[in-house]
Order: C-alpha cells, then sequence, then structure tokens
C-alpha cells in the first residue's frame, strides 16, 4: 500500500492498495485516522463495491448514525406524530440500501421515488461548511463515499483544521485546549449552511435538524482528536451560540479570528469526482462542504457509510455525551429532554 500526500498535505491518496485483504483495509483506516482525508482513484479499486466498503467499515468499527436516528430505530425513542417527519424521511432515504447495510449507509442524490420523495440525503442545492453532528461529543467518527454514477462535474471540499492547529502559537493553542462551545437551534442557520432543503422539503430539514442540535445548550469541547490522537479544531458554524465564559460578542471575535486562520486555500482539499471512486474522510476535526448546486432531476448519486474507528483503536467508539452546563445528562435523560422539545416544536406549529 502506497500513501501520496495530497497537496498541501492535506490528507493522502492511497495506491497499490488490495481492498479485499483485510489487514490492508484495516490499514487504510488507519491512513485516514492520521491522515483525515483518504482517497482511493476509480483505478484502484479493483471491483471494491458499496458490499465491500460496508464489510470495510465494519473492519474498523461499529456502525454510526445520529443518536436521534438511532434512537427511533431502536424505540429507545417512541415514534409518536411529532417525530413522524423525521423517522419517514429516515426510511425514505435508506429506501435504496440493501438491508444488510442500512445501519451505516444512506445515498446522496436527487433522486426521488414514485411518491416523489427524497430517497438521498442533501437533495438538492449547494450544502455549506459543517462538521456532522457538532452538539454530540462522541467517539471518533469518520464517513466515506462511493461515486456510482453521474458523479463527474461536480465538487466535494474539505478543510483540514489539523495543520492549522499544529501552526497556532502557544496562547491560541492553550484557549483553543480549553474552550467549550455551547449550542443552540438557530432556524436561519438552515438557509445558511443547507440552502438546498428549503421549505418544500420539511422531513429533510427535520431530519438534519434532530441530528445536529437535539435540544439548546449542548456543550461541547472545540479541539478534539482523531482515533489515533491527531488533534484539530471542530470549529463550529452551524448552532453556534457562544464559547462557555466568553460573552456573545467575545466570542464571535474570537470565531471569526480562528476562522480566518482556518478558511484559506492551503488548507482546503478540493475532489473533482469521477465515477467509481472513493473518498474517506473525519467528522469531528474536518469541515466539508458541497459547492456543486444540485438541480432539479441530476442523476449524480453517491453511497454513504459512517462508522467509527473503535475496532482498529479500541475505547474510540460510542459514547455519546449530552452535557448541559457542565453537568453530563445520561442518555435516557437527553432522549426524554429532545422528545419533550420536538413535542412542544410540533405542537406550536
Amino acid at each position: 500500500m502506497n500513501l501520496v500526500p495530497l497537496e498541501n498535505n492535506n490528507g493522502v491518496r492511497i495506491e497499490d492498495v488490495d481492498l479485499f485483504d483485510d489487514q490492508q483495509a484495516k490499514d487504510v483506516g488507519r491512513a485516514l485516522a492520521d491522515n483525515c482525508i483518504a482517497v482511493i482513484d476509480e483505478n484502484h479499486m479493483n471491483g471494491c463495491d458499496r458490499g465491500r466498503v460496508h464489510q470495510i467499515h465494519s473492519l474498523w468499527g461499529d456502525a454510526y448514525q445520529s443518536i436521534i436516528l438511532r434512537a427511533l430505530g431502536t424505540g429507545d425513542i417512541k415514534v409518536t406524530r411529532h417525530w413522524r417527519d423525521v423517522f419517514r424521511n429516515f426510511g425514505y432515504v435508506v429506501s435504496e440500501v440493501p438491508e444488510p447495510y442500512r445501519d451505516s449507509q444512506t445515498t446522496v442524490t436527487y433522486k426521488r421515488n414514485e411518491k416523489n420523495k427524497p430517497v438521498g440525503v442533501f437533495t438538492e442545492g449547494e450544502v455549506g461548511w459543517h462538521c456532522d453532528f457538532p452538539a454530540v461529543e462522541d467517539g471518533h467518527k469518520v464517513a466515506s463515499l462511493v461515486s456510482i454514477h453521474h458523479t463527474e462535474n461536480s465538487i466535494t471540499d474539505f478543510l483540514l483544521t489539523k495543520n492549522v492547529y499544529q501552526a497556532l502559537n502557544h496562547e491560541d493553542k492553550s484557549v483553543v485546549d480549553e474552550l467549550t462551545t455551547v449550542y443552540k437551534v438557530i432556524p436561519d442557520d438552515m438557509e445558511k449552511y443547507f440552502p438546498g432543503l428549503g421549505k418544500q422539503l420539511p422531513m429533510q430539514r427535520a431530519w438534519v435538524r434532530w441530528s445536529s442540535i437535539p435540544f439548546d445548550g449542548q456543550e461541547g469541547p472545540l479541539c478534539k482528536s482523531t482515533a489515533s490522537g491527531v488533534r484539530g479544531i471542530n470549529f463550529p458554524n452551524n448552532g453556534f451560540s457562544h464559547f462557555k465564559g466568553m460573552s456573545v460578542e467575545e466570542s464571535n471575535k474570537y470565531k471569526d479570528y480562528l476562522w480566518e486562520k482556518i478558511n484559506k486555500p492551503e488548507n482546503i482539499y478540493t475532489h473533482n469526482w469521477k465515477d467509481g471512486q472513493w473518498v474517506m474522510f473525519d467528522l469531528d476535526i474536518t469541515l466539508h462542504r458541497r459547492p456543486t448546486n444540485v438541480t432539479h432531476g441530476n442523476e449524480r448519486y453517491l453511497v454513504r457509510t459512517s462508522s467509527y474507528l473503535d475496532k482498529l483503536y479500541p475505547g474510540q467508539g460510542r459514547d455519546p455525551k449530552f452535557v448541559v452546563d457542565g453537568k453530563r445528562l445520561s442518555y435516557q435523560e437527553a432522549l426524554a429532554k429532545a422528545d419533550a422539545l420536538c413535542k412542544e416544536e410540533f405542537e406550536a406549529s
């Protein structure tokens, strides 16, 4: 297996790899943990399809889903009418995923079913910079995209923070290490970061909203690490309220200061898609976006798989932490809080 650095050391391109050799497949996961982005071009996939990709993620660790979606699926949250849109949308977006892979796979596509319901996530438009599920601190999470068909002329951008963090001066690094981000639901952020999910797609909006920030006041560290210990910044865009111990004004000022350091061309890897490629990425200290505007009838189709890396790095698996005012809520307390808020918002609407 050969690792070739991407431009400006923003991840690696993996060549000469046998993806049907379990040991080499595990080494791919380790390369991902160390480099935050790993790309395998179509000429090195050698028949590795979505089924094998699911197997490889399973070699790395347990499947990952949004905490709320998982709770709805297991019955830990009862699917009453105020959760109907979220639950039904999840059913739609896995409807084209083979049953054995539904624990970790979804599709990313405009495609609709016979009832004109989306069968993929982020159905339309562009998607702004974000980290997935920022308000819930958890084990180290990764995702990957396999391009199936009609992906040419589309782009996914990745913004790495590990190099920025390593270059911080001592004072800034100490501040980033100590800061805690406080999140809240900001309705306008949906239009800002997920503009394609307009009001005509209420179920997808609900799915993103409850997956991202279940309730106001959740706290999480600004500095996070990959499973192999690479540190970076879990930069807060969607749902940012303030940094704990700072005023809103001070928080926004420091956030803008960090963003100026992060949002530079030398920290961005732009992937120009070709069919048959596999792109893997960290979900905690690497932001991603889709600058491509997916429009009506677009046939772009990718498969997304998400997991932890706890089988490669024991202790780095599922451990969701819901923290409010410095106190960690139990899993049951957090779900009850989210359920009550969802019911309140549903009845108000």
